[in-house]
C-alpha cells in the first residue's frame, strides 16, 4: 500500500513554483536557467505528489520540437528580458494547467514566508 503524499511539502513546492514565475530574475540569470529551474522544481513536485509519470507525459507532449526551438532561441537571453522569459513561462504555465497545478504564490505564503 502506497503512503499518501504529505500536503505540506506539495504546497511548499507549489509556492516555490509560483515564486519562480513571479520573480524569475531573482532565481535565474538567463531564460535557459529559468527553464532548468522550472524543470527541476516541477519534477520534484511530481515525485512528491506521486505523479511523476503523468508529469513526464504532459511535459513531453507540450515540450515538442516547436516548443524546444522557441526555448532554444531565448535560452541565453537574460532573465530580465521579459519577452524571453515569457516564452519559458508560457510553456510551463501550459504544463501547470494540464496538471491542474495551482502555482499562485500568494496561496502558499505561510509555507515560504
Amino acid at each position: 500500500m502506497k503512503a499518501k503524499p504529505s500536503e505540506k511539502p506539495l504546497e511548499f513546492m507549489q509556492g516555490m513554483l509560483g515564486n519562480y514565475y513571479k520573480n524569475p530574475a531573482g532565481y535565474a540569470q538567463t531564460a535557459g536557467e529559468l527553464d532548468a529551474i522550472l524543470w527541476t522544481a516541477h519534477h520534484t513536485w511530481a515525485g512528491l505528489a506521486d505523479r511523476e509519470s503523468e508529469f513526464l507525459e504532459v511535459r513531453c507532449d507540450l515540450y515538442n520540437n516547436r516548443a524546444a526551438k522557441r526555448i532554444g532561441r531565448v535560452r541565453m537571453a537574460p532573465a530580465t528580458d521579459s519577452e524571453s522569459v515569457k516564452v519559458v513561462v508560457d510553456l510551463w504555465n501550459k504544463i501547470d494547467r494540464k496538471l491542474k497545478l495551482d502555482t499562485r504564490p500568494e496561496q502558499y505564503d505561510q509555507f515560504i514566508g
